[in-house]
């Protein structure tokens, strides 16, 4: 009897355990990382990852044979770092390995399709294969985008921000499209983590910022904690130090590692990690599963409908960022906020130009302005138009007391110059949206604010 009560509380735990993950995953704030273990060949009965298919395979050149000591023959760092030892060049083998992933172009498998299913917005791999792309890729509901560092070349700092629909697929160990940007043998990944470690080249800068912000989580799958340099490598990406314990799911050579107590202990504290000996296929089965019910739940809801008396917002943006914005309008209608957006509620016919401006003018109680790289790139656009005749109206309003024009960051950097007197507030997380929430429905609660809406009707 005790031994199925001891079951019952595992299996309840873990079913919590999978229900927060979730929750976090919703939230659009957790960042998948993956190590290269959980690529694996499903031709293969015992589920062999690619890495050692490859390191088999490299090793048995006539160059190496013979000079790899027993079980070093899958251990592709290893093979990469004697290759370079006895060959004296790094193309050769480069070549090789890319050439190796190219072969597998296309492939992804059940694992990486459940996870492709979640809302993750960003996913870090160490691995140059493209299983996790290709699963993106086969939902039919994203258009995911991919881009890679390189410790050995400047790469553009700046990222178009991800969103649900269009993830990005972060190479962090480099990509087969450029041969030196493969971090393989332990020269290269000792470069590669001065390179970091110096910030030159540096990180893109949304990959710099989401990982740095605090109110980020992760997720680890197969990262290999066992290994020296990830201490240094989270330490460079600052993982450390954040709200929520980062949650690991390692295979079990993690756990069974006779360092794994010392491992395990480094990484509290400050460093919290959460690690977990769950089977990679049966977890990502179970969270897809569970989002599903989560989402047809919330499906069979009827959709909360805002009283006439909710505080009406007008959304401005850039055209590139339609998409961000109305997840952030989603968000506010969410928290009580009544949202007025062209493309929900221009009609057709309508002349938009005489609308919109009478719209910020004489029917809205507030303006937000979604600023981004993309909006401050711009040299034009309507946006302008809209924030002139917002900062016009908010003239005539009694700034000391109440708000109207909200400038917000979807993706941090600094203000278009002419809202740089106001104080602007980041929309990219949970708290950031609870943030501008918060502010409009307290404005929105103080005596005579309401007629606000009339303000210039005359």
């Amino acid at each position: 009897m005790s031994r199925e009560i001891d079951k019952a509380k595992l299996a309840d735990a873990e079913s919590k355990f999978i229900r927060v993950l979730v929750e976090r995953i919703k939230g659009g704030g957790c960042v998948l990382l993956m190590g290269p273990g959980v690529a694996v060949d499903l031709s293969v009965p015992n589920r062999t990852p690619i890495t050692t298919l490859l390191a088999r395979q490299l090793s048995s050149e006539p160059a190496l044979q013979n000079r790899c000591p027993p079980g070093m023959e899958c251990d592709l760092r290893y093979v990469a770092q004697l290759h370079y030892e006895v060959q004296h060049e790094l193309e050769d083998f480069a070549i090789a390995t890319a050439d190796f992933y190219k072969g597998l172009k296309g492939t992804t498998t059940p694992f990486h399709r459940n996870l492709a299913e979640l809302p993750f917005r960003l996913c870090i791999t160490t691995s140059p294969d493209e299983f996790m792309l290709e699963a993106f890729k086969a939902t039919h509901r994203k258009n995911p985008a991919a881009a890679y560092y390189s410790f050995r070349s400047q790469q553009t700092a700046w990222l178009q921000e991800p969103t649900e629909t269009k993830p990005l697929v972060y190479y962090l160990y480099g990509h087969i499209d450029d041969i030196y940007s493969l971090v393989l043998s332990e020269n290269d990944l000792i470069e590669f983590l001065v390179a970091a470690v110096r910030g030159d080249p540096a990180l893109p800068d949304y990959v710099r910022k989401c990982l740095g912000d605090p109110d980020t989580t992760f997720l680890f799958v197969g990262f290999g904690f066992q290994n020296w340099y990830i201490r240094v490598l989270l330490h460079v990406l600052k993982i450390y130090g954040h709200k929520s314990r980062a949650v690991a799911l390692e295979d079990t050579s993690f756990f069974d590692h006779p360092e794994r107590p010392q491992t395990v202990g480094f990484f509290s504290g400050d460093r919290s990690i959460e690690f977990h000996p769950l089977q990679w296929d049966t977890f990502a089965e179970r969270l897809c599963a569970a989002y599903r019910d989560i989402e047809s739940s919330k499906a069979a809801l009827p959709r909360a409908q805002h009283g006439p008396d909710a505080p009406k917002a007008f959304l401005c943006y850039a055209n590139e960022d339609r998409e961000a914005v109305e997840i952030l309008g989603e968000a506010l209608q969410a928290r009580g906020v009544a949202i007025w957006q062209d493309i929900q509620n221009l009609r057709c016919g309508e002349k938009w130009d005489r609308i919109l401006v009478d719209v910020i003018k004489k029917q809205v109680d507030y303006v937000i302005v979604a600023q981004s790289p993309r909006m401050r790139n711009r040299a034009e656009g309507y946006f302008r138009k809209e924030i002139e005749v917002a900062l016009d109206r908010l003239s005539k309003f009694d700034q000391e007391q109440f708000v109207f024009l909200l400038p917000v960051t979807l993706s941090g950097g600094p203000a278009l110059a002419e809202l740089e007197a106001l104080h602007t507030i980041e929309v990219a997380s949970k708290s950031g949206v609870d943030c501008l929430a918060k502010i409009i429905l307290d404005d929105w609660a103080k005596p005579n604010r309401r007629p606000a809406r009339v303000l210039n009707s005359a």
